[in-house]
């Protein structure tokens, strides 16, 4: 609501500060979303390094859109790194 400015004025560090609060109880969603800030730079530094990390915490919690942004971000930068920790997380699904 506050990233996007969906009924309320669009306010960054207030989406930030309800994700990092939602994180904390293990919501994979929130996990995903403050991901997205850092990667795109909203309300805080741009960082990929810092989303690509998130991400994958997201993406071990059972986030399929974090698993389609490391697939973006990471297979591209690091093949065999990404391709290990695939694996691992496909394994993981199946169980």
């Amino acid at each position: 609501m506050y990233r996007a400015g969906l009924g309320a004025e669009a306010d960054y560090s207030k989406a930030k500060e309800l994700y990092e609060k939602a994180i904390a109880s293990g919501p994979a969603l929130a996990q995903y979303n403050l991901d997205l800030m850092y990667e795109e730079g909203q309300g805080v530094e741009q960082d990929y390094a810092k989303a690509i990390e998130c991400y994958k915490k997201a993406a071990d919690n059972g986030n399929t859109y974090a698993k389609k942004k490391i697939n973006d971000m990471d297979e591209q930068q690091n093949p065999e790194k990404f391709k290990r920790w695939y694996e691992k997380v496909k394994a993981k699904d199946n169980h």
